[in-house]
């Protein structure tokens, strides 16, 4: 069983509803594999930790994102997604647009990124 935490407070309604099923997580020592049951929380590590609820990892891809001279390259699964699919993607993990999705990824990780798009049910 492998757990997942949501730190931003938008992200925490729409995973206990049910509505954001995706997620985009750095590569771990162990990768996410289809099949894997999944916990889904708020608040890991602290006293005030909630269960928002279980779930199984449906797919997993292979994320690379590059910048290049303030141009942003996505690549799943070693290939390069139109701008149509990464506005997809965008959605799906929770961010209006393109560009709010890359403002934070740019807060908290080095570029190029490498992880895993999550999706369970």
């Amino acid at each position: 069983m492998t757990l997942i935490n949501f730190a931003r407070s938008e992200f925490v309604k729409s995973v206990s509803d049910g509505s954001k099923n995706f997620t985009i997580r750095k590569i771990r020592k162990h990768p996410f594999n289809k099949g894997e049951k999944l916990q889904l929380y708020t608040g890991l590590r602290t006293r005030h930790a909630i269960k928002l609820r279980d779930a199984v990892c449906k797919n997993v891809w292979d994320l690379r994102i590059e910048e290049h001279e303030g141009t942003f390259l996505f690549k799943l699964n070693g290939r390069r997604l139109s701008r149509e699919r990464v506005n997809g993607i965008a959605h799906k993990v929770g961010f209006r647009t393109v560009d709010l999705w890359i403002g934070y990824f740019k807060e908290k990780y080095e570029f190029p990124f490498e992880g895993q798009l999550i999706e369970w049910y």
